[in-house]
């Protein structure tokens, strides 16, 4: 608990329930989640307002409906009127006045597609970050999504980096579909403490709970694994601006980079996992100004990390405050 405290930890149990009741328009018996989660029932059959159902049996299948398949992103987004359609093979969406698409191949691919362009409309995770004319290192890129919404808040030029080859792959139709290969420079890469390679296997899709070990065995795809000093060598930044969503990475990455390092980047927004402390202690020290958001509890027990903390650092540069 040491990176978190405990009003937090109690707070980040409460403030999970929010995010089901959020996507209660979707599901017509919403309420048995709430139930489910809280132990009450130990199975039930969501009905989305569709109709379609879906039989959850345990906390797998709870994990893969919320987070994985996704089957309810299509129907809260209508029922919110988020600027998002549909078409084919494509998810298309207004975003910052301007029409975006994206491909999908399969039906989670799309859940994942509509629910990360539902997250930069309504919670506009990284408006706080001035990104305008400068330069972005954006880590964990997934599909391409907050790479295209860094360009389109007018970013110089965005250096995003995706390890798995599936949303790599994914990522790069897009930024080409939307015409920003100029902008931004895709790299299939991770992120960790020190430069190292791994292996992934091509059809896993990055998303929460994602992890970079190797143990894809011969089959996967050695992919590298960059320290944030290469990171910043490689794309010669100075004064940039790092958005972090690697899903846990960025403690290796941040507890093992330089004061002078970090500080080639003026902004950070970053996602975190596993508590807060400890990043904030590392931050300040190197000169930041470093606040963060109420931690958000995510405990599934089929997950390798059953017990995380997850919410938003940002952190800025004290000597270029105004």
């Amino acid at each position: 608990m040491g990176n978190i405290s405990f009003y937090d930890k109690v707070r980040g149990r409460v403030y999970a329930l929010s995010y089901l009741i959020f996507i209660k328009p979707a599901i017509r018996n919403w309420y048995d989640l709430v139930l489910f989660k809280l132990g009450v029932l130990k199975q039930m059959t969501l009905v989305l307002k569709s109709g379609e159902e879906y039989t959850v049996m345990n906390d797998e299948d709870l994990f893969n409906f919320l987070h994985i398949d996704k089957p309810w992103t299509k129907e809260l987004a209508r029922f919110y009127r988020f600027p998002i359609r549909v078409d084919n093979d494509k998810v298309v969406a207004m975003l910052l006045d301007k029409e975006v698409v994206f491909s999908y191949k399969s039906r989670p691919i799309m859940g994942t597609t509509i629910g990360l362009l539902m997250d930069l409309m309504n919670k506009d995770e990284y408006s706080k970050a001035n990104v305008n004319g400068r330069d972005v290192v954006d880590i964990g890129a997934t599909i391409g999504d907050s790479a295209i919404y860094f360009v389109l808040k007018g970013a110089k030029h965005v250096y995003a980096f995706e390890p798995y080859p599936y949303s790599y792959n994914a990522a790069r139709k897009n930024i080409r579909s939307n015409k920003f290969e100029d902008k931004i420079t895709l790299f299939n890469a991770g992120i960790g403490g020190h430069d190292s390679k791994t292996r992934i296997e091509g059809s896993l899709i990055s998303g929460v709970e994602s992890s970079l070990a190797d143990d894809a065995g011969d089959a996967g795809k050695v992919v590298p694994v960059l320290s944030l000093k290469s990171v910043a060598d490689k794309c010669g930044v100075k004064n940039g601006v790092l958005k972090i969503d690697c899903e846990g990475c960025e403690v290796n990455a941040i507890m093992n980079s330089s004061n002078e390092v970090l500080r080639r980047f003026d902004q950070i927004v970053m996602e975190y996992h596993y508590g807060y402390r400890i990043l904030e202690d590392k931050l300040k020290g190197a000169g930041f100004k470093v606040s963060h958001t109420a931690p958000k509890y995510f405990g599934y027990n089929n997950i390798k990390h059953p017990d995380m903390y997850i919410g938003m650092i940002y952190a800025y540069r004290k000597d270029l405050e105004n």
